[in-house]
């Protein structure tokens, strides 16, 4: 499944070219799926079907089932995987019985359904605001039935590009967000009603997996060493500027706690990255806003599965340029932004020959090509020995001390990544002890 923020990308062959894996004898199937507002637009009834982007990649799946046969596949050997909110969909077929028995593992990188903007709860918002963008002349509060219909007869072009507006500009107020400031993806998923025969999410996400109400697959996850990188500086600035006004939107909006506890657990996160400002530590900024919204929640997730089944967590940190983004770079920054870890298992336009790279940039190919090609085989990533990893084992998480492979010009295992053991007792101070997302 690929990234996008539920809304952009896709799987095409340019961007997600299967020659790696084939080469490794594995069958690899992309997915496409409705995105933005044919996807994941919800106005928090029943007007407008929710989540038809997660029911289309169910169906997908189960064609998968039914004709990989055909393609040299073997149907009771399929692994699905995708990276951010790709990733958090295919946590979110975990968790799903509709998808039960399409799958015998899951690969989830830089995602989960714990990570705030994997979960819209105020999706009636966005949907007043797509259709007011769409109907500039008419501003007046619109019904579910009006919204449907606006969204029915508008122009596709003019659909996908308000929608792209929507996400990026993510219109921020404290009452319609429920992520870290200005985070929120406009269209997400959307919690549905337990006696809903089509419901796809429903209950709270930290919740089910805690109570192991999932489909138990053995599963492999992880997260780039800082995600944040990617985006503009100036921009991250902006919502840790926010924070800096105000220690309670250090806390994502839809933990439970009290107002008075939301502004202690603030404080402590934000002590955890700087001795003053925000403003006046960048590198700061992007740490708490990588953390916040992707290591932290998906070490959780990899601790509450690994009560259930084997789960594998790493943290790619290889500074390469097979991956790079030039706009990650930042001074004094030795870190890994997101997506950067795809160009190491995907061919593309960009890297058509990967003759031109560094030499361990194509040993750090071959190496992760190896560890995801034994767990789509073998379900352990370091099942056979080889000449790349030598004598590596790649231990599965058991308890809290959270033992990951750190993925860097050496592979090492090592214990407790980045600051999730700090975020884990902040949230156990402060929090009410039941959690949607984390």
């Amino acid at each position: 499944m690929h990234g996008g923020g539920f809304s952009v990308s896709s799987g095409a062959i340019n961007t997600f070219g299967p020659h790696y894996f084939m080469d490794k004898n594995i069958v690899v199937v992309t997915v496409n799926f409705r995105q933005g507002a044919l996807g994941f637009l919800s106005t928090d009834d029943d007007v407008i079907p929710r989540n038809l982007g997660l029911k289309d990649q169910n169906l997908a799946l189960k064609w998968v089932q039914k004709n990989i046969a055909s393609f040299g596949g073997d149907p009771s050997k399929v692994t699905i995987g995708g990276q951010e909110s790709g990733a958090a969909s295919v946590g979110y077929h975990v968790f799903n019985k509709k998808s039960q028995g399409l799958f015998r593992a899951a690969i989830m990188q830089s995602g989960s359904p714990l990570s705030c903007w994997a979960l819209q709860k105020n999706a009636k918002h966005f949907a007043q605001s797509l259709g007011k963008a769409l109907t500039p002349n008419n501003q007046n509060d619109l019904t579910s039935q009006e919204i449907l219909n606006i969204i029915k007869t508008a122009d596709l072009e003019q659909l996908k590009a308000e929608t792209i507006k929507l996400q990026i500009a993510r219109s921020w107020r404290p009452d319609f967000s429920n992520c870290l400031p200005m985070t929120s993806y406009p269209m997400s998923p959307v919690e549905e009603e337990e006696n809903d025969e089509n419901a796809f999410v429903t209950g709270m996400n930290h919740e089910k997996l805690k109570n192991g109400d999932i489909t138990r697959v053995p599963t492999l996850m992880g997260f780039n060493s800082e995600e944040m990188l990617i985006y503009n500086v100036s921009k991250l600035l902006v919502q840790t500027n926010l924070v800096d006004s105000n220690d309670s939107l250090a806390v994502a909006a839809n933990l439970e706690m009290t107002d008075v506890n939301r502004k202690e657990a603030g404080k402590e996160l934000k002590k955890l990255y700087t001795n003053s400002t925000f403003a006046s530590t960048p590198l700061g900024s992007i740490s708490f806003l990588s953390d916040g919204l992707f290591s932290t929640p998906i070490a959780k997730h990899a601790l509450l599965q690994s009560q259930y089944t084997d789960v594998y967590l790493y943290q790619f940190s290889y500074v390469g340029v097979l991956g790079r983004y030039e706009y990650t770079d930042l001074e004094g920054s030795t870190y890994v932004g997101s997506k950067e870890e795809l160009g190491y298992f995907w061919h593309n336009t960009t890297a058509d020959n990967l003759d031109q790279f560094p030499k361990e940039d194509i040993l750090t190919h071959e190496r992760v090509m190896d560890l995801w090609s034994q767990f789509i085989k073998h379900l352990n990533p370091t099942a056979d020995k080889s000449e790349v990893l030598g004598d590596l084992k790649w231990p599965k998480v058991a308890g809290e001390d959270l033992v990951y492979l750190d993925i860097n010009s050496e592979l090492s295992v090592k214990k407790g990544p980045k600051k999730y053991s700090d975020w884990n007792r902040i949230y156990s101070k402060y929090g009410t002890g039941k959690f949607d997302t984390y």
